[in-house]
């Protein structure tokens, strides 16, 4: 093999072993997200038309998350609680 080639080899093989580093913390990220919104109770997938548009619950998730953080203000805005 020829040193060029040699070298675009080690450069692909680097690059690939920073893509996995990469993809392995973004899993992790994924993972802690969602045990997070599991932690407080949020519905696995309230939103199913948001996790078919995105291919991931977390927007759905985060939604619900927000209309119920704004249907509590509403209710201590009104005196409800």
């Amino acid at each position: 093999m020829s040193d060029k080639k040699d070298a675009k080899i080690a450069k692909l093989e680097a690059e690939t072993k920073e893509l996995k580093k990469q993809l392995k913390a973004a899993k992790a990220f994924k993972t802690f997200v969602h045990k997070s919104l599991d932690d407080y109770g949020v519905p696995a997938d309230p939103e199913p038309e948001e996790t078919a548009k995105h291919g991931c619950r977390i927007s759905g998730r985060l939604n619900w998350l927000y209309d119920e953080i704004n249907n509590l203000n509403v209710a201590i805005q009104h005196g409800f609680l």
